[in-house]
């Protein structure tokens, strides 16, 4: 068989039923079942099953008519009436290891006919939408309405019959798969071995089955019994069946009459999807399971209202016996409602149902109710022997009763010990959310050792005040052994007590805005820099070359130029282009414009700040000048004004978050330079000079996926700086070309605060951080020019670190003299 099977799929399937004995949850052992991956091999994509069809070659039967098939029974008359069974069957093959495929509409209604005046009666009404009986794929890809009925059946009231009763089913079944050769129900599960074939039910279209016992009306002395039937799928033992369309069940009651007190039983069951022991039900779609009691209309003449017996109404969403693997990732909701009649009416909702040795997953939603008049139980997640819960979603279970007999658990241990893996809670304005939602019987209980409590919170939800969450059993003490919080970093969970109790701390470790804040003024001091070093080579600076005589005292250049930096959890990287002019009156005199254009961003370290990446834009315009006071010594003076737009996002899956901003600024730089000349074509120039820098940043709100959009406020800071630096530029001479290396060594010290402060909010919760400059940098910048005529070329390259960050710069630097 393991050659047909190379895809994903068939891999994953033989890993669960054919490799070793044991249920498909017992294979997973070992492996985190929240991750998607682990399931995700049992959901094929339209790729996989096109090849499937290849490896079915010849084994491949494809349903593409709409099929409607309706069965109805004779009425039988007697004092011994047996009607038997109805059945309405749409796609049944009995072939080995087959792959059957449904494309189209299948409708199908099986009902027991109508009776009066009759003794005995046993009727069944059965219809399967489609099975494969012996092994293969069951695949669904169209739609199956599978209906099963019964109408009214009146048992003789005049005491001509002695023995007077009846026994009523109806049973509907979307999916049926087995290897037993039969159909359901027709013979006990049993377990196929090792070595048996592949058992597969697939739904990815839409399955609705409904059953709905008809009126009964009955005299003295009589007995009997009603049941109705509502799968789904149905799986046999170590088969596999998954949803990923829509599943819809629905089981009704019906009335129920009669003129004594004698005692009656009616259990209604629907189930969406139902796996017997060692199966795997997973669903990553929509299953819905409805059922309802006995109605109670008019009587008119066939009696009155029962007023004994037991009416149960039981409706579940997934499933699954011994040692089975139930999963939901996608949404579950399930609602009983019981009977109108009878003494006794019960309602029971199950979500996920697993028993000894089941792995029960749940990251999708899960929503159960139950209302009756008397007994009402909702489950949102029920075992009934020992087994593993995995619960990262969403679970919410609520019942009603008139009675006032009514009880709701999110989770219930009904037998045997279920060892919570994690859990997820909702923390909102209730601080007792948690408390009482669970509960087991007198044979259950649970284990927390490994416990991980996931918590998420809400617009309501209230900071420094304490949730306890050691209660989750009314009366008794349960502790998670870790609690994760499913939100942003910047909200911290705060155990008490050793876990008895936690709150919600609002305490970013950093501004992320700050940080952009500085990452601008950090580029734009490049930019100035690069057009600083440009306005030096146009030859006034140092006095290597005489640009600046005669009628070509003009020069314009262009600067491409990258840059990248790390820092303290974050990275930068950027690039763009500077640019602008230079005119030189006579020798003592130089102006010149520049502007810069840059585009980049800054990563941070998802390790430490989570997921989040702000992309800048920056545009600067700016001008300079210098004036030579002697001989060797000269000022230099620019003012440069820039503008920059930040798209601010958070990529964490738990706090995705977006935000756009602004900041622009001033930076105006005073310079003074002396010069040596300390051998002919070497000139070399130490510098000292001040920096001041103004920079405003908007406040903005984060849009946020949910309400947690993060209030920023408004950041307005000026520093001073002092700048010292030794230059040395050289001089080469080859015929008419000039080559020019220069390096410069400069340290910076910031004189002022250096600490930049602002705001982060989140709902009434605000914190106030700062960022310090570090006090000293230090950095060196070597460039090589090379001259032809009016026209030169350079490379060149700058380093800067300081505590907080190490930048790299390189460059090329086009000028033209004319």
């Amino acid at each position: 068989m393991s050659n047909r099977f190379a895809l994903g799929l068939v891999a994953a399937l033989g890993i669960c039923l054919l490799c070793t004995p044991g249920s498909a949850s017992e294979q997973y052992l070992g492996s985190d079942p929240l991750l998607p991956g682990q399931w995700s091999d049992f959901v094929p994509s339209d790729t996989d099953l096109s090849a499937l069809h290849g490896a079915y070659f010849g084994r491949v039967f494809i349903h593409d008519e709409d099929i409607a098939v309706e069965k109805k029974g004779v009425p039988l008359f007697g004092a011994r009436t047996s009607e038997g069974v109805v059945y309405a069957s749409g796609i049944c093959v009995g072939g080995d290891d087959l792959l059957v495929e449904n494309n189209a509409s299948v409708t199908l209604r099986a009902q027991y006919p109508a009776m009066e005046d009759v003794g005995r009666v046993d009727s069944v009404a059965k219809a399967f939408g489609l099975s494969v009986l012996n092994g293969g794929i069951a695949l669904n890809e169209g739609r199956i309405d599978a209906g099963a009925s019964g109408e009214s059946v009146r048992l003789s009231t005049d005491g001509r019959h002695a023995d007077v009763g009846a026994n009523l089913v109806v049973l509907s079944c979307g999916i049926w798969a087995t290897r037993s050769g039969q159909l359901a129900f027709s013979i006990p599960a049993a377990d196929p071995g090792e070595g048996a074939s592949v058992c597969l039910a697939l739904n990815r279209g839409d399955i609705a089955v409904s059953s709905g016992l008809g009126d009964l009306a009955a005299g003295p002395d009589a007995t009997y019994r009603t049941r109705g039937r509502a799968y789904g799928m149905y799986c046999d033992t170590r088969a596999v069946g998954v949803n990923t369309g829509r599943i819809s069940a629905t089981a009704t009651g019906g009335m129920r009459l009669h003129s004594n007190t004698s005692p009656m039983e009616t259990d209604v069951v629907s189930c969406g999807m139902y796996g017997e022991a060692g199966s795997m039900m997973l669903n990553t779609g929509s299953v819905v399971s409805f059922v309802s009691g006995e109605r109670l209309d008019d009587p008119g003449a066939l009696g009155t209202p029962s007023a004994s017996g037991t009416v149960r109404s039981q409706a579940m969403g997934l499933f699954g016996d011994k040692g089975a693997a139930v999963v939901n990732t996608g949404e579950v909701s399930v609602t009983a409602r019981g009977g109108d009649t009878g003494d006794n009416p019960e309602a029971l909702a199950y979500g996920l149902m697993g028993s000894t040795g089941s792995r029960i997953v749940n990251t999708g939603s899960i929503s159960v109710f139950s209302q009756s008049r008397g007994k009402a139980r909702s489950y949102g997640i029920v075992s009934t022997g020992d087994a593993d819960l995995y619960s990262t979603g969403m679970v919410d279970a609520r019942a009603a009763s008139d009675s006032g007999d009514a009880r709701a658990y999110a989770v219930y241990a009904a037998d045997g010990r279920l060892v919570v893996k994690e859990y997820e809670v909702l923390f909102s304005e209730d601080t007792s959310v948690l408390n009482g939602v669970w509960g087991h019987s007198a044979t259950g209980s649970f284990d927390l050792s490994d416990a991980a409590l996931h918590v998420r919170i809400d617009e309501s939800t209230l900071f420094e005040t304490p949730y306890q969450i050691d209660g989750a059993v009314s009366g008794e003490t349960h502790r998670f052994s870790r609690v994760e919080g499913l939100f942003s970093e910047d909200i911290a969970v705060v155990g008490l007590n050793g876990n008895e109790s936690i709150l919600f701390r609002y305490a970013p470790a950093f501004n992320p805005a700050i940080k952009s804040f500085r990452q601008t003024l950090e580029v734009m001091n490049q930019g100035i820099a690069m057009a600083d070093e440009a306005f030096m080579a146009a030859g006034m600076g140092q006095g290597t070359r005489k640009r600046g005589d005669g009628p070509r005292a003009r020069t314009l250049f262009v600067m491409p130029y990258a840059s990248k930096g790390h820092g303290d959890g974050y990275d930068a990287k950027d690039g763009g282009l500077c640019g602008g002019g230079t005119r030189a009156w006579g020798r003592d005199t130089l102006a010149g414009v520049h502007f810069v254009l840059d585009r980049g961003s800054l990563d941070f370290d998802p390790a430490r700040y989570q997921d989040r990446e702000t992309r800048m834009t920056h545009a600067a315009l700016g001008v300079q000048g210098l004036r030579r006071i002697t001989a060797n010594t000269s000022l230099r003076l620019s003012s440069t004004f820039f503008y920059s737009t930040h798209d601010f996002e958070d990529k964490a899956p738990e706090n995705q978050e977006e935000g756009d901003y602004k900041t622009q600024g001033v930076i105006t730089r005073l310079a003074g330079t002396y010069v040596f000349r300390p051998a002919p074509g070497s000139v070399l120039a130490p510098e000292i000079g001040l920096r001041h820098e103004w920079a405003h940043q908007d406040a903005f709100v984060m849009d946020h996926m949910s309400w947690m959009g993060t209030r920023y406020g408004v950041l307005d800071e000026q520093e001073l700086f002092v700048e010292t630096a030794i230059n040395w530029r050289g001089l080469l001479e080859a015929g008419d070309i000039a080559i020019e290396p220069r390096l410069r060594l400069f340290a910076e010290q910031v004189l002022t605060g250096g600490k930049v402060t602002g705001t982060m909010a989140l709902a009434d919760q605000q914190a106030t951080l700062s960022d310090r400059q570090d006090n000293s940098a230090f950095g060196a910048q070597f460039s090589a020019e090379m001259t032809w005529g009016d026209t030169s070329l350079a490379l060149g390259y700058s380093g800067r670190i300081n505590d907080e960050m190490t930048r790299h710069r390189g460059w090329v630097n086009f000028q033209v003299a004319f």
